[in-house]
């Protein structure tokens, strides 16, 4: 698994029988990444749950404020 710091991306290499490797890329933060072994589930969210990019992308990580209706 392969994490980028300066931007939502995660690459996931699995290993096939045949000894290939099938890679999956995430970027999206409601993603979730099922991993065969060990058996878990991980958010993107989870992984970047306190980082800030920058301006731009702190506000686009950040949840949705309250509603004040």
């Amino acid at each position: 698994m392969l994490i980028a710091q300066d931007r939502v991306s995660v690459d996931v290499f699995t290993r096939q029988p045949d000894d290939r490797w099938l890679l999956c890329a995430y970027a999206d933060l409601d993603a979730v990444i099922e991993l065969e072994m060990p058996d878990c589930r991980l958010s993107v969210r989870e992984i970047y749950d306190r980082l800030v990019f920058g301006a731009a992308e702190a506000v686009a990580l950040s949840p949705p404020a309250p509603s004040m209706d």
